[in-house]
């Protein structure tokens, strides 16, 4: 397997693990989540990975740092969807398609009729991110902005089953087997569409 490949992996698996601390630590706030090094350890990842996965979780507003001070849980917790635990392993890439091609524009029919003030904001700023990635070699970070960008999408639209379906079937896209299709499906026209629909909210 690629060093590309490796690095996707080990980043998507750094955010779902964090995903699941924060959620561990929400009743706690004021306690610090471990330090960088030690979450790298902990998961089995390199720092770098650690450090993008917590950019992410920062834009969305699920922690906050503090110079001196460490990584702390912010004030709103991640909507938890329903677990769907066996999908991603028993699906493939053409049912992803289809998938996605039926579920997310009702997502999006969804969030554009809930979506907060808030919520909005956010998904302005985690697309300009993922726009704002020109490097062709770093696929990694595009890959983690982009599946941030739509998991806030499907938050927004308000449904907790969509939401489950959304991530089982996100989980599935982000096989690292598949990034090289992916990459090609990346196309200039594509990120100048969810531009002009983020910005007539």
């Amino acid at each position: 397997m690629s060093h590309t490949s490796d690095s996707a992996r080990n980043s998507s698996s750094a955010l779902e693990q964090l995903r699941q601390l924060i959620q561990q630590q929400e009743q706690q706030p004021d306690r610090a989540l471990p330090t960088e090094r030690e979450l790298a350890e902990r998961f089995g990842v390199g720092r770098r990975e650690i450090r993008r996965a917590l950019d992410v979780l920062e834009e969305e507003g699920r922690i906050w740092r503090k110079q001196g001070k460490g990584t702390f849980v912010g004030p709103a917790a991640p909507v938890q969807p329903l677990a769907l635990h066996d999908l991603p392993q028993q699906s493939n890439l053409l049912e992803v398609m289809e998938a996605r091609l039926q579920l997310e524009p009702g997502l999006a029919r969804l969030a554009a009729l809930r979506a907060s003030k808030e919520q909005i904001a956010l998904m302005k700023r985690l697309l300009e991110r993922m726009n704002g990635i020109t490097a062709p070699e770093d696929g990694d970070q595009h890959e983690l902005w982009d599946s941030a960008f739509h998991r806030a999408i499907a938050e927004a639209a308000g449904n907790r089953l969509m939401l489950g379906l959304f991530d089982a079937v996100d989980a599935v896209r982000r096989d690292p087997g598949w990034q090289h299709l992916r990459v090609q499906a990346r196309t200039p026209a594509a990120s100048t569409t969810m531009t002009t629909i983020i910005s007539a909210w």
